[in-house]
Protein backbone atom coordinates (compact mmCIF):
# COMPACT_ATOMS: atom_id res chain seq x y z
CA UNK A 1 0.00 0.00 0.00
CA UNK A 2 2.98 2.22 0.68
CA UNK A 3 4.27 1.73 -2.94
CA UNK A 4 0.80 2.85 -4.06
CA UNK A 5 0.28 6.30 -2.40
CA UNK A 6 3.84 7.05 -3.57
CA UNK A 7 3.29 5.69 -7.31
CA UNK A 8 0.04 7.66 -6.87
CA UNK A 9 -0.97 11.27 -6.44
CA UNK A 10 1.46 11.82 -2.74
CA UNK A 11 4.69 11.88 -4.60
CA UNK A 12 3.84 14.91 -6.60
CA UNK A 13 2.66 16.59 -3.37
CA UNK A 14 5.19 15.92 -1.43
CA UNK A 15 7.57 17.04 -3.87
CA UNK A 16 5.82 20.10 -4.71
CA UNK A 17 5.70 20.78 -0.53
CA UNK A 18 9.39 20.54 -0.74
CA UNK A 19 10.53 22.47 -3.85
CA UNK A 20 7.61 25.35 -2.39
CA UNK A 21 9.66 25.45 1.13
CA UNK A 22 12.68 25.64 -0.47
CA UNK A 23 11.84 28.44 -2.34
CA UNK A 24 10.24 29.86 0.96
CA UNK A 25 14.32 29.38 2.15
CA UNK A 26 15.58 30.93 -0.25
CA UNK A 27 13.62 33.93 -0.38
CA UNK A 28 14.02 34.46 3.43
CA UNK A 29 17.87 34.80 3.34
CA UNK A 30 17.62 36.87 0.22
CA UNK A 31 15.13 38.90 2.44
CA UNK A 32 18.03 38.96 5.56
CA UNK A 33 20.90 38.92 3.54
CA UNK A 34 19.72 42.53 1.26
CA UNK A 35 16.99 43.73 3.31
CA UNK A 36 18.92 46.75 4.41
CA UNK A 37 18.79 47.67 0.96
CA UNK A 38 15.25 48.44 0.69
CA UNK A 39 13.96 51.36 3.40
CA UNK A 40 11.91 50.60 6.01
CA UNK A 41 8.44 52.91 5.90
CA UNK A 42 8.65 56.19 7.52
CA UNK A 43 11.99 56.67 7.72
CA UNK A 44 13.01 58.49 4.46
CA UNK A 45 13.94 61.84 5.33
CA UNK A 46 11.88 64.37 3.83
CA UNK A 47 14.07 67.02 1.46
CA UNK A 48 14.49 70.66 3.25
CA UNK A 49 11.88 73.21 2.30
CA UNK A 50 14.19 75.66 1.35
CA UNK A 51 17.99 76.44 0.17
CA UNK A 52 20.53 79.12 -0.22
CA UNK A 53 18.43 82.32 -0.41
CA UNK A 54 15.02 80.85 -0.19
CA UNK A 55 15.89 80.46 3.37
CA UNK A 56 15.79 83.86 4.72
CA UNK A 57 14.06 84.87 7.14
CA UNK A 58 12.65 81.58 7.60
CA UNK A 59 13.12 79.21 10.47
CA UNK A 60 15.73 76.75 10.29
CA UNK A 61 13.03 73.71 12.13
CA UNK A 62 10.24 74.48 10.17
CA UNK A 63 12.16 74.39 6.85
CA UNK A 64 13.38 70.78 7.97
CA UNK A 65 17.26 71.92 7.57
CA UNK A 66 19.45 69.08 8.55
CA UNK A 67 23.13 68.69 8.60
CA UNK A 68 23.51 70.95 11.09
CA UNK A 69 26.72 72.31 12.72
CA UNK A 70 27.83 75.07 15.33
CA UNK A 71 30.64 76.86 13.46
CA UNK A 72 31.30 79.64 16.16
CA UNK A 73 30.42 80.51 19.71
CA UNK A 74 30.54 82.47 22.54
CA UNK A 75 29.46 83.82 25.57
CA UNK A 76 29.00 87.62 26.64
CA UNK A 77 31.61 87.87 29.73
CA UNK A 78 29.69 90.04 31.90
CA UNK A 79 25.88 88.89 30.24
CA UNK A 80 26.66 85.52 30.10
CA UNK A 81 24.17 84.95 27.26
CA UNK A 82 25.80 82.49 24.40
CA UNK A 83 25.52 82.74 20.95
CA UNK A 84 26.14 80.02 18.61
CA UNK A 85 26.59 80.85 14.67
CA UNK A 86 24.96 77.47 13.05
CA UNK A 87 25.04 76.29 9.50
CA UNK A 88 22.59 73.76 7.90
CA UNK A 89 24.33 71.40 5.02
CA UNK A 90 21.10 70.40 3.82
CA UNK A 91 19.90 74.31 3.48
CA UNK A 92 23.31 75.97 3.31
CA UNK A 93 22.05 78.81 5.30
CA UNK A 94 22.84 80.13 8.80
CA UNK A 95 21.25 81.43 11.59
CA UNK A 96 22.05 82.05 15.68
CA UNK A 97 21.01 80.18 18.78
CA UNK A 98 21.17 81.90 21.56
CA UNK A 99 20.23 81.27 25.53
CA UNK A 100 19.74 83.82 27.76
CA UNK A 101 19.88 82.61 31.28
CA UNK A 102 19.81 85.48 33.18
CA UNK A 103 17.05 87.63 31.37
CA UNK A 104 19.21 90.28 30.12
CA UNK A 105 18.05 93.06 27.29
CA UNK A 106 19.37 92.94 23.83
CA UNK A 107 18.89 91.34 20.66
CA UNK A 108 21.11 88.56 18.40
CA UNK A 109 21.55 88.59 14.60
CA UNK A 110 22.71 86.80 11.69
CA UNK A 111 24.40 88.72 8.98
CA UNK A 112 25.27 88.03 5.37
CA UNK A 113 28.60 90.43 4.82
CA UNK A 114 27.93 90.72 1.38
CA UNK A 115 26.77 93.90 -0.21
CA UNK A 116 23.40 93.13 0.40
CA UNK A 117 24.21 93.19 4.02
CA UNK A 118 20.99 90.71 4.33
CA UNK A 119 20.47 90.17 7.93
CA UNK A 120 18.09 88.40 10.56
CA UNK A 121 17.37 89.85 13.89
CA UNK A 122 15.65 88.48 17.25
CA UNK A 123 15.19 91.01 20.30
CA UNK A 124 15.42 88.80 23.42
CA UNK A 125 12.77 88.96 25.83
CA UNK A 126 14.65 89.17 28.87
CA UNK A 127 13.39 86.42 31.40
CA UNK A 128 15.53 83.96 32.83
CA UNK A 129 16.78 80.70 30.66
CA UNK A 130 15.18 82.36 27.47
CA UNK A 131 16.42 80.57 24.47
CA UNK A 132 15.85 80.81 20.80
CA UNK A 133 16.96 81.45 17.18
CA UNK A 134 17.08 84.18 14.95
CA UNK A 135 15.38 83.39 10.85
CA UNK A 136 18.25 81.93 8.38
CA UNK A 137 20.53 84.08 5.82
CA UNK A 138 21.92 82.22 3.22
CA UNK A 139 25.34 80.35 3.66
CA UNK A 140 26.39 81.28 -0.22
CA UNK A 141 28.13 84.67 1.87
CA UNK A 142 30.38 85.12 4.68
CA UNK A 143 28.43 85.19 7.74
CA UNK A 144 28.60 86.50 11.43
CA UNK A 145 26.64 85.95 14.77
CA UNK A 146 26.21 88.72 17.11
CA UNK A 147 24.85 89.57 20.42
CA UNK A 148 24.26 93.03 20.83
CA UNK A 149 22.85 95.31 24.20
CA UNK A 150 22.28 98.87 24.90
CA UNK A 151 24.45 101.04 28.24
CA UNK A 152 23.04 104.26 28.30
CA UNK A 153 26.39 105.52 29.08
CA UNK A 154 27.93 104.00 26.31
CA UNK A 155 25.72 103.32 23.54
CA UNK A 156 25.34 100.05 21.76
CA UNK A 157 28.00 96.73 22.96
CA UNK A 158 28.17 94.43 20.08
CA UNK A 159 30.57 91.14 20.20
CA UNK A 160 30.26 88.80 17.48
CA UNK A 161 31.44 85.75 16.41
CA UNK A 162 34.18 84.89 13.70
CA UNK A 163 32.71 85.32 9.78
CA UNK A 164 32.72 82.26 7.79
Amino acid sequence: MDADRVAGGEADTIGKGMGARFLRTVLAALVLAFGFLIPAAGTATAAPACYGQSCYGQDPNAMGCTGIETLDSFEHPSRLVKVELRRSYGCNAAWVRYTNPHGHTGAVYTKSLSTAGMATRKNLAAYPNESGRTAMVSFSETVIGCYAFYIDSVGWNTTCTKSF
